[in-house]
């Protein structure tokens, strides 16, 4: 209110948002450490799986049977394939997913430098898109990739026959589609990945059906390929 130009009084409202800033603080003080903690789970995660990584290194120089060591080979890899996923996880900014076409790059890289594969006797190919999956999806599908890609670099192509594998990962209809494949020697017709006895194949089966709730289709034209389609979300999720 004025008089002769003046102010007589000034009204206001006067409020104290101190106890709303503590608040604020508390919420970034408690997204920190849960921050904090993600990276230091993975990481502990990441540092424990390569340690039964190393004890089975150990064991194998232990071993005379020559069955035992190509086993043991097959476990190491699927454990790297997990620490893997960690180690995505840790190194990401988000701790709660990874991009899937990047992981099965270096996965695929990392299986062919442990089977001494010559990339231009048999060439790879990425097909990708820019999907995210976390950890409930991306150990399985980690898993998957590893089983289906071993399989390929030690059966598809015998004596030294060159050749091509490919991994394509794309969104359908709420679903993504996750296909594995080669142009080698293809998978014999009488083979049933639903009744076989090895252990790969089944791991595909229970990985696919049980942890993605997906399905999974052979396709047997010129080789071999591995058609994988599972939901977004998951029933659970829903």
């Amino acid at each position: 209110m004025y008089k002769n130009g003046m102010p007589v009084f000034l009204s206001g409202i006067v409020q104290d948002i101190t106890e709303h800033k503590q608040t604020e603080e508390n919420l970034k003080r408690l997204l920190k450490e849960k921050e904090i903690l993600l990276v230091e789970v993975h990481h502990r995660v990441k540092n424990n799986l390569q340690v039964v990584t190393s004890l089975l290194n150990l064991q194998t120089e232990w071993i005379e049977d020559e069955r035992i060591p190509n086993i043991l080979d097959e476990s190491r890899t699927r454990i790297q394939s997990m620490t893997l996923v960690h180690e995505q996880l840790y190194r990401s900014r988000e701790y709660a997913h990874i991009d899937f076409g990047i992981y099965a790059d270096q996965l695929v890289s990392r299986l062919f430098n442990m089977y001494e594969v010559d990339p231009e006797q048999i060439k790879f190919e990425l097909e990708a898109e820019e999907i995210f999956l976390d950890l409930d999806k991306a150990i399985p599908c980690g898993l998957l990739l590893n089983e289906l890609i071993t399989n390929s670099l030690k059966y598809a192509f015998p004596k030294g026959k060159k050749g091509k594998l490919w991994v394509r990962l794309n969104p359908k209809d709420e679903k993504i589609i996750l296909t594995v494949g080669d142009n080698g020697i293809g998978i014999p017709d009488d083979i049933d990945f639903e009744t076989t006895k090895s252990l790969g194949l089944q791991l595909v089966n229970l990985l696919t059906t049980h942890d993605l709730q997906g399905t999974v289709e052979i396709r047997r034209n010129k080789g071999t390929e591995f058609c994988i389609a599972f939901p977004v979300l998951s029933k659970n999720e829903e």
